[in-house]
């Protein structure tokens, strides 16, 4: 047996204990750890709770024989690589060939030989070991294959990165003097302008060309000197002679013996960040002389590392002395009152966001003493490529002085708060009579006028009229005179006759007659503009009349022509008039020209920037609306009862062709189940409804509808359009009393109504209803 390994383990199986003693008795004077079997069924349980290295195995057993036994073995996972030697009388060749044949490797006749027995089962033992040397070595192989594969693919990709880096990557041979390259990539070229063959061989340092004196060359040879990593930053030059700045860090590499091979070099063009840093230096001396010229607090937060700068006049602001008070964001954080943290740290993030364009709050901050001043902090950030901010600056400056007197108004308009609500309630009531008193004076003012200019004009109108036929005549009889003469002394002296020439007595004879035409239109046009603006007037008459609506709208329209007429720059402005017959109404005149007046005006107004088509659609017709009446005698069911009826009468055909319609004027009313009355029957309550009286009013009225095609309002323009002087038009423009007068007018002092609807784009129409 082999004395560098330690004690193997047979299993001997027999049925024969004869032999069993034998066998075992030999293999342990022979080393071996020996585990004997008297049956199959045992060997197959003892192999399987612990195989052995080999296993001697009799094939003519009791119960299970040694080829059952061999080829159960073999079926399992955990025994089927075990040796099995057999060891039987049987000595045909078929029976040798049946026991290779299930796995066994060996075959021993009995009666056996003890030294063949031990030199088959060290033979079997030895190439058992060999076997799992081989089986140990190949998968060491396989996995020093993998790992040199993944190794190969690591490089690889290592190579290509090094390839593609931006940055110069250089990489030299430390064994040889002067440390020649011996490899760059394309980043080292893209930055220098050399190409590899170019560099082979020489030492970096012809990239600093003559500037041989830079502290950063002296940190790099005592790097190399002392086989050590080096950061530092150069001034070199390309091959085209530009310089540039580079940021260069070099790593030296040992191999496994512990020897430095070679320097890897990694270049970073830092030109921009060189060029930056020097405005900012420049930047910064500036600054300086603002922080002592100023005698606000000056701030610089590094946000990056969360340091502040904060001058002494910002320290002082709080009583600090100039080391009393840390450089840091959290010393200024911890001075912040309790109630104003959050709002600023919102618009200290806001504005590092940049969502807003710069940095601006008021808060109190502590002071030494344990006081609070307000403060008034402004700041504008720096962010970097990325968009991550990397700086503030900005200033703060004491407002306390500011505030008390804040405060202290706030506690005067504290002691007349009670007042002012009251005076915005008499404010509301006098803004609403002096827009009556503005516009009723400016009516009236407008009415004497108009009613001045009208009487002025008619004067003369009136004699230009009733001249014109005597002009006429005159003229004609004058004509007649010249054709006697001409008649009488048919040739007249050269003076008259080139006087004649002169005139082109001919074409005057002519034209006098279409000239004075034109005169006699001119004159009626003016007595109609005359008596149109009699009408609009209409001083001194408060009392109520029947007014003719129509033409109460045509006269005003007459006065609005010019504005209707088109221009050089745009075109004319068309009225459609959508009339029905209408009754006159019992109104007061004056006041409800000056509504169509107002709605007509400003339409026009709408319609200046609209383009054409632009259209004022009028339209009026008749119609009526039924009010339920207060029924304080009847019971719910009663009401029920009216509103059927109401309801009836809506769905008859001649309602629908009148107009009809229907207002409830019962509010929050209940139904008869919430009320807790049972319904009536049907015929209960066609028997109210017989016996009461017209719970509706039939009011009938006058609607005028003044509609443009013009750009139309918000719903939020249209709530507020009645308000006393709320105008959209240009300051100047419009008084904003136009529309609340009319809505006055209409509504309080005729009971009528007076609406808007309006959709922005499409225009806005306005309906007027008066009761007949």
């Amino acid at each position: 047996m082999n004395d560098y390994h330690s004690p193997e383990t047979i299993l001997i199986v027999d049925d024969s204990e004869e032999n069993l003693h034998l066998l075992t008795k030999l293999l342990l004077e022979h080393k071996y750890e020996v585990r004997p079997a008297l049956d199959g069924q045992s060997a197959i349980v003892a192999a399987l709770a612990e195989p052995p290295d080999l296993i001697l195995l009799d094939i003519l057993m009791p119960g299970i024989n040694g080829y059952q036994v061999c080829e159960q073995l073999k079926a399992d996972e955990r025994t089927k690589e075990i040796p099995i030697v057999f060891l039987t009388a049987l000595q045909e060749v078929c029976d040798k060939v049946k026991g290779f044949s299930l796995g066994a490797i060996d075959y021993i006749t009995k009666p056996f030989q003890t030294q063949e027995v031990i030199a088959r089962v060290e033979a079997q033992l030895a190439n058992q070991r060999l076997k799992k040397q081989l089986e140990e070595q190949n998968r060491r192989l396989q996995q020093e294959i993998a790992f040199r594969t993944a190794a190969e693919k690591q490089l690889r990709l290592l190579e290509r990165a090094i390839a593609a880096s931006s940055n110069g990557i250089v990489i030299t041979d430390a064994q040889l003097p002067d440390n020649p390259v011996v490899y760059v990539n394309s980043g080292f070229e893209n930055l220098t302008g050399y190409t590899a063959e170019e560099v082979m061989g020489k030492n970096c340092r012809f990239l600093q060309g003559m500037e041989l004196e830079q502290t950063g060359r002296g940190q790099l040879r005592q790097a190399i000197t002392e086989k050590q990593e080096c950061q530092t930053v150069l001034r070199n030059f390309r091959k085209d002679g530009t310089p540039f700045w580079q940021e260069l860090t070099i790593s030296p590499v040992y191999d496994p013996q512990g020897n430095l091979t070679n320097f890897i070099g990694v270049q970073q063009d830092i030109t921009n960040r060189i060029a930056a840093e020097e405005a900012l230096k420049k930047s910064e001396e500036r600054w300086q002389l603002v922080i002592r010229s100023t005698g606000d607090g000056i701030f610089d937060w590094n946000i990056q590392t969360g340091e502040v700068f904060m001058s002494a006049e910002l320290k002082q602001m709080q009583g600090f002395a100039e080391d009393e008070l840390a450089n840091t964001y959290e010393a200024w954080r911890n001075l912040l009152h309790p109630e104003d943290l959050d709002e600023t740290l919102v618009a200290l993030a806001t504005h590092l966001k940049r969502q807003t364009p710069l940095y601006e709050v008021e808060y109190r901050l502590r002071c030494k003493d344990g006081s609070y001043k307000w403060i008034l902090a402004r700041g504008e950030a720096q962010w970097d490529q990325r968009g991550n901010p990397i700086r503030m600056v900005g200033s703060h400056k004491d407002i306390s002085a500011r505030k008390q007197a804040e405060q202290a108004l706030q506690l005067s308009e504290a002691q007349q708060r009670e007042k002012a609500k009251q005076l915005e309630l008499a404010l509301a009531e006098l803004k609403r009579t002096q827009a009556k008193l503005i516009q009723s004076a400016k009516m009236s003012s407008l009415g004497e006028m108009i009613a001045g200019i009208a009487h002025e004009i008619n004067n003369p109108t009136s004699f230009i009229s009733g001249n014109l036929e005597f002009a006429r005549q005159y003229f004609q009889d004058l004509i007649h005179l010249v054709e006697l003469y001409q008649q009488a002394y048919p040739n007249p002296t050269p003076k008259i006759q080139d006087y004649t020439q002169k005139i082109d007595l001919d074409f005057l004879t002519q034209d006098w007659q279409k000239l004075t035409n034109s005169m006699q239109i001119g004159a009626k046009r003016i007595s109609e503009i005359v008596r149109s603006l009699k009408i609009f007037s209409r001083q001194n008459e408060s009392k109520l009349e029947l007014l003719d609506i129509h033409e109460s709208i045509d006269d005003t329209l007459l006065i609005l022509e010019h504005r209707l007429k088109p221009t050089d720059k745009t075109k004319g402005i068309e009225v459609l008039k959508n009339y029905e017959q209408l009754p006159k109404v019992n109104c007061y005149a004056s006041q409800l020209n000056q509504v169509f007046m107002n709605i007509l005006a400003n339409a026009i107004d709408a319609l200046q920037t609209q383009t054409p088509p632009r259209v004022i659609t009028i339209s009026t017709y008749v119609t009526k609306q039924f009010k339920l009446q207060n029924l304080p005698n009847h019971s719910p069911a009663a009401v029920s009862a009216s509103v059927a009826l109401v309801s009836s009468l809506s769905l008859s055909q001649d309602s629908i062709s009148q107009g009809y319609s229907y207002t409830d004027i019962m509010p929050n009313a209940q139904t008869q189940d919430n009320l807790g009355i049972q319904e009536s029957s049907s015929s209960n309550l066609k028997e109210q409804q017989l016996h009461l009286k017209p719970p509706y009013q039939d009011t009938e009225f006058v609607v005028i509808q003044i509609a443009d095609n013009g750009p139309g309002m918000s719903k939020e323009l249209q709530q507020k359009i009645f308000d006393p002087f709320f105008t959209t038009k240009q300051v100047g423009s419009g008084t904003g009393l136009g529309l609340s007068i009319s809505y006055q007018i209409i509504v309080e002092n005729h009971n009528g109504q007076l609406s808007c609807i309006s959709t922005p784009g499409q225009g806005t129409e306005f309906i007027i209803k008066i009761p007949v």
